[in-house]
């Protein structure tokens, strides 16, 4: 007896009856199956959450030797042990060939099931967060290189790349991905990192932001002189930790006899008395004119 491929699946009888001239004369049955070998695959055994959007991997369902496009109610997703029903609705098939892992579903060991008239089988797939993060999400510029150390997951599939302000200068991607220089003389701005990760053909993208900006500080070595004898009052203004003597501003209530050149500021005799504030950058302190 030959079984042909594609033959329906099933149970068969076979019947043999063997005449009254014989041994045993009578009729005798005997019963087999037919079984379809079913089977689902994934395109992937690894697909990336946590990045900017969902992913997506499709799946394959065999029987009896050829593809078959399986019933919504044969398919299924099993999950890992004590997800809740929303955590569950994160991983879920859109149709008969696609599963759909929204961007923060919970990463661990899941499968895929196909239910037949003959049993299930299954197929493996893990969900991961391969991640991104920065040491530091703000860069004040100084008189030294500094460093933003990153952390990028997804190993030899995972592609590191830097975006920042138009034309910037001086802001430098390591060429292992592993960090972002920033020069003393880099362009100021928001500057965005981003982790490529692509496995088996899905796609998972993770972006992160950092600020570079210009740090200003102001000091004063007064900050009260009586107005009987000519006072001077030294203003310490910096930019990026480097020392500078214009754009220092005083205001108050006398503005003949208190005056500033430079980082210089002369309190006259009889100068009025009262509160002064000196400005730089945005930055402010005061003094205090006394009798």
């Amino acid at each position: 007896m030959t079984v042909q491929t594609g033959a329906k699946t099933g149970v068969y009888t076979v019947t043999y009856t063997e005449t009254a001239s014989g041994n045993h004369p009578g009729t005798y049955t005997a019963t087999f199956y037919v079984i379809g070998k079913y089977a689902i695959t994934t395109s992937t055994s690894e697909i990336g959450t946590g990045g900017n959007d969902a992913t997506t991997f499709t799946v394959s369902a065999t029987e009896a030797g050829g593809s078959v496009t399986p019933a919504s109610e044969a398919l299924a997703i099993v999950y890992p042990a004590g997800l809740t029903g929303d955590q569950k609705n994160k991983v879920h098939f859109i149709n008969a060939t696609t599963v759909k892992v929204e961007k923060d579903a919970v990463p661990g060991a899941y499968q895929v099931a196909y239910t037949t008239d003959e049993g299930t089988a299954y197929a493996d797939f893990t969900v991961a967060n391969y991640g991104l993060s920065l040491s530091t999400n703000a860069v004040g510029l100084s008189q030294a290189d500094q460093d933003v150390t990153i952390t990028a997951g997804g190993g030899s599939e995972s592609t590191v790349t830097l975006a920042g302000p138009a034309s910037f200068a001086d802001v430098e991607l390591a060429t292992n991905g592993s960090k972002v220089t920033v020069k003393p003389t880099a362009t100021t701005g928001t500057y965005t990192v981003t982790n490529t990760v692509t496995k088996n053909g899905s796609t998972t993208v993770y972006t992160q932001t950092f600020v570079v900006k210009d740090v200003y500080t102001l000091s004063l070595d007064k900050s009260l002189v009586d107005n009987d004898e000519e006072t001077t009052i030294t203003a310490t203004a910096k930019k990026n930790g480097a020392a500078v003597t214009s754009g220092i501003t005083v205001s108050g209530p006398d503005a003949t006899n208190v005056s500033i050149s430079g980082a210089t500021i002369t309190v006259k005799v009889g100068a009025a008395t009262g509160t002064y504030t000196v400005e730089y950058a945005g930055e402010k302190k005061t003094f205090i004119v006394q009798d």
